[in-house]
């Protein structure tokens, strides 16, 4: 279950991190 929490964790971060960064491009 942790994993799971941690894979999830990441991949938002990941995207997340990835749209704000778009976003403060434009």
């Amino acid at each position: 279950m942790t994993r799971g929490i941690e894979v999830f964790s990441r991949t938002f971060i990941s995207k997340f991190g990835q749209f704000q960064t778009t976003y403060r491009s434009t």
